[in-house]
């Protein structure tokens, strides 16, 4: 019943989305309403999937803009997320998203990207794009395994550029058990799970800024996987 509720909800939302955007030509949503919008959408989400987080951290949460790492197991982290951070977190995320009906478009009135990893130069442009919302005020959200794992994988060093480019602090996240959501079910069934999402102290530009990439990738993914 959870899933089909999702489905049923999700559908709802698609269609709506689509008269949104109609209306969105004529008057513009500002960025920050059409997140508060995704925020309720989000946990909607969660409520329906009877998710019970754990948060761990929240007073981590700086009030300026970061480059928010995370490790990725599951389809509803970026959800987990959207629904912890108040201020508009613009995503990061691989160029098949962008097939989801309606989501490419609200996404990115607020910065959101979506990668092409076997894409060089459209990944630059990404990145490019991504530290100007940065440097702008807005929080970006990377994984940078790449991709969905519920086994830790190794960060991949040019996901911090970003934060290197903008001179802005990292805010490292670990998500545990939200495949439990989604990922480890048969059928592709939604069940109710107890995730874990620990929000670690920020690292300063100070901090990071005489390493080179790839010891920062390390280190950050050693914070991670501390939880």
């Amino acid at each position: 019943m959870r899933t089909l509720a999702i489905l049923i909800y999700l559908i709802l939302v698609v269609i709506y989305s689509c008269i949104m955007i109609v209306v969105d030509k004529v008057i513009t949503f500002k960025p920050e309403t059409v997140y508060a919008h995704l925020r309720k959408v989000a946990k909607t989400i969660d409520k329906l999937a009877g998710n019970n987080y754990t948060l761990v951290g929240e007073e981590n949460i700086p009030d300026e803009a970061v480059l928010i790492v995370s490790n990725h197991e599951g389809f509803f982290d970026p959800v987990s997320t959207v629904d912890i951070f108040e201020s508009p977190v613009a995503l990061i995320g691989k160029i098949e998203l962008k097939k989801i009906p309606t989501l490419a478009y609200w996404i990115s009135k607020f910065g959101s990207e979506f990668i092409d990893r076997d894409d060089m130069k459209q990944s630059i442009r990404v990145i490019i794009s991504a530290t100007k919302t940065l440097k702008a005020g807005t929080n970006v959200l990377i994984y940078p395994e790449g991709t969905r794992n519920i086994e830790d994988e190794e960060f991949k060093a040019g996901s911090f550029k970003i934060a290197q480019n903008a001179k802005a602090p990292i805010l490292p996240i670990t998500v545990r058990n939200t495949s439990d959501i989604f990922e480890k079910n048969s059928l592709l069934q939604v069940k109710k799970a107890k995730p874990t999402i620990t929000i670690h102290k920020p690292i300063s530009y100070e901090q990071y800024s005489q390493n080179d990439l790839v010891t920062v990738a390390a280190e950050v993914q050693q914070i991670v996987n501390s939880k």
